[in-house]
């Protein structure tokens, strides 16, 4: 049996997924603006609930919105749970603000499941060569890839942001919320779940 030609699985891959990353720059922009608008509509309405406290009060709750949404814009997403000992009326704020962020995902899953298959098709046809030379090696991880793309979109909209699609669980935090209910977008569930926690409760 012939020796196969050499592939750097490792080269084809980052090549690949910089491709994709390329294809996908302002479906991705324009999502991420979208989550960005969403979290400076939730913070209007936060801060008008505020305003109306009484002055001793005020002063305190609204260094506490000014941290809270500096967070919130450094992830780029709304987390899942809201903070445990805020007043009830900014928790029902939150929930709202949370399926606003749970339908900005929804409205931009075509866009996203678009890219995914033609990420596929593109590793399929590397499938096929390698086959036809014998690389079943290398096939079969390409294979594993697929699998692995179909699975999770969270995992999907990772390499379109150029992240580590695969990352240890503790870095996997933003997956989950962000692209939330991506992981299991299919079964309609949320990003290993950056993402995407976040839109679980949309």
């Amino acid at each position: 049996k012939p020796t196969p030609p050499e592939f750097d699985i490792d080269m084809w891959m980052a090549k690949a997924r910089a491709f994709m990353q390329n294809k996908g720059k302002y479906v991705i922009a324009d999502y991420d603006e979208d989550l960005l608008a969403n979290i400076d509509r939730f913070e209007r309405d936060v801060n008008r609930v505020v305003r109306k406290l009484d002055r001793n009060l005020r002063k305190p709750a609204q260094i506490q919105v000014e941290e809270a949404f500096t967070g919130f814009r450094l992830l780029g997403y709304l987390p899942e749970d809201p903070a445990k000992d805020a007043p009830q009326q900014i928790k029902d704020l939150y929930v709202v603000a949370l399926h606003d962020q749970k339908k900005i995902y929804t409205k931009y899953l075509i866009k996203f499941t678009e890219l995914r298959i033609f990420y596929i098709q593109g590793l399929d046809k590397q499938i096929t060569i390698l086959k036809k030379q014998g690389n079943d090696d290398h096939a079969a991880s390409l294979e594993e890839e697929i699998a692995l793309t179909q699975k999770d979109m969270a995992r999907f909209i990772r390499i379109l942001r150029g992240q580590e699609p695969d990352p240890e669980p503790e870095e996997d935090a933003e997956g989950d919320q962000k692209d939330g209910d991506n992981k299991k977008d299919d079964k309609g569930k949320k990003e290993d779940d950056k993402e995407e926690n976040q839109n679980k409760s949309g």
